[in-house]
């Protein structure tokens, strides 16, 4: 087999084996992401897949003695590949700038004209015995097909630069550049095939092939790069969008909560009948339940908004604080809060962040303080290295079930149905410590107690901003 001919065969098959992991990977994200788009440019890849293969059999039958038939089958194999890539194509990019699928009818319709025009440009002088048949074969089979490649990619090129909807990004950047370079390319091969036809002899450079696996490959790169990014900001403004939302509607809440629990206070002052006493008692339960809900969530949107800000914290003042707004817990005049102050307990963090952390583990220790328990205790210590400041909260209280340890800093969840909580609290203290770059650890046993370890950075800190 001559070493051109291997040439070609091997840059097709590389060619081929790219289109074909395209496919997957975009009719992967299409299911993944629920885009439409996504399914029809799928589609592009696969049609790509059969032009190739197309390809690879008429470079095969150059070492062969093919029939007629077969070589008008290889043909039109290559050429249907190509057309319905060029249709499906533009059909995508269509689908992508307008965020609405195009009609079935109007797809369709694309769909018979390629394959209309691949047809009879295949068929068109294939019999003909005329001295000038070859040349009009050539013209219409290779010629057209690299000048199709070449409009279809430019037109997808305008389509998706001059769409408004679409995130700009290096992936989007990348992708228009790797569209017009394989347009231009295709393009410079359109003009061999004329010029050839005209009577120059030109012959497309071997290394051409490799630029075209170059090419596709840096299309396919780029898709699922600009894919990224796009999908990234989406989620990004949907994110801030939501929080937005969360917090205007607690903030708004609010006022109507506090009067609420004015006049239920007020009525049960006023009312004297027993009954309706009680009633209002409910009320004032349940409004107050309601309104921890809506504190928490204020809360979680300003931790998530806010932003780092690193100073030298005084732990022996912050904790000072946490232990003065826990005594406000029920039964916290029992517990033993034990916490051995010292000058040199300072550390590099943020204040705000972390009283979030120590306000919500030193409540839950007290209120799931063990009644029963002789010397209910919660104890507080901070240990400090060249690296890492180590904070530890213990308690002998109720203790967390084994099977529930796993699942406690997720949102909404309660370990135990006799758990008054909103769920929020851990989840809370996961979220500040992640902005925080720090970490918590969980011993815990059933009417024991548990033991939480908190582990911050000290030497090169470096906050994550991740919302």
């Amino acid at each position: 087999m001559p070493e051109i001919t291997v040439r070609l065969l091997a840059t097709y098959l590389s060619q081929l084996l790219v289109g074909f992991i395209l496919y997957i990977v975009f009719r992967h994200f299409s299911k993944q992401y629920g885009l439409k788009f996504l399914t029809i440019w799928s589609w592009s890849w696969l049609a790509f897949c059969f032009y190739m293969l197309g390809l690879c059999t008429l470079v095969l039958q150059l070492t062969l003695s093919p029939t007629e038939l077969s070589r008008t089958v290889s043909s039109l194999l290559s050429q249907i590949g190509c057309f319905l890539q060029c249709v499906f194509l533009i059909i995508g990019s269509l689908e992508l700038t307008k965020g609405k699928r195009v009609s079935q009818r109007n797809r369709l319709l694309a769909v018979v004209l390629g394959v209309s025009v691949a047809v009879i440009s295949v068929l068109f002088y294939n019999n003909s015995v005329s001295s000038d048949a070859p040349t009009y074969r050539y013209v219409l089979r290779f010629g057209l097909r690299c000048l199709a490649l070449a409009t279809s990619f430019l037109i997808s090129t305008i389509i998706i630069y001059n769409s408004s909807v679409i995130h700009k990004s290096l992936g989007k950047r990348l992708l228009l550049s790797s569209f017009l370079l394989f347009s231009l390319t295709q393009l410079s091969y359109f003009g061999v095939v004329l010029s050839n036809a005209f009577g120059a002899k030109f012959e497309i450079p071997s290394f051409f092939g490799f630029v075209d696996l170059a090419t596709i490959s840096m299309i396919g790169f780029s898709m699922v790069m600009w894919l990224l990014e796009d999908e990234r900001a989406r989620l990004s403004k949907a994110n801030k969008e939501l929080d937005s939302f969360l917090y205007t509607t607690s903030h708004d809440l609010r006022s109507p909560i506090a009067s609420i629990l004015g006049l239920t206070n007020l009525a049960k002052y006023e009312v004297k009948d027993q009954k309706a006493t009680e009633y209002f008692t409910k009320i004032e339960n349940r409004t107050k339940k309601l309104d921890k809900v809506i504190s928490d969530i204020l809360l979680l949107t300003k931790t998530v908004k806010s932003e780092i800000e690193l100073t030298h914290v005084d732990f022996n003042a912050l904790i000072k604080n946490s232990i003065l707004d826990g005594k406000y817990h029920q039964g916290s005049e029992s517990i033993s809060i034990q916490y051995q102050p010292h000058p040199n307990n300072t550390l590099l963090s943020d204040s705000g962040q972390l009283k979030i952390v120590l306000d919500n583990l030193i409540a839950n220790a007290i209120k799931y303080h063990n009644a029963d328990q002789l010397n209910p205790f919660v104890k507080i210590t901070f240990t400090k290295n060249s690296k890492e400041v180590i904070i530890t909260i213990e308690d002998n209280g109720e203790g967390i079930a084994k099977e529930a340890q796993a699942k406690i800093f997720n949102m909404f969840y309660r370990a135990s149905l006799k758990a008054e909580g909103t769920g929020l609290g851990l989840y809370l203290v996961k979220e500040a410590l992640l902005k925080l770059n720090g970490a918590i650890e969980l011993v815990s046993t059933e009417n024991i107690g548990s033991v939480f370890t908190i582990k911050l950075p000290q030497k090169d800190f470096n906050p994550q901003h991740l919302r």
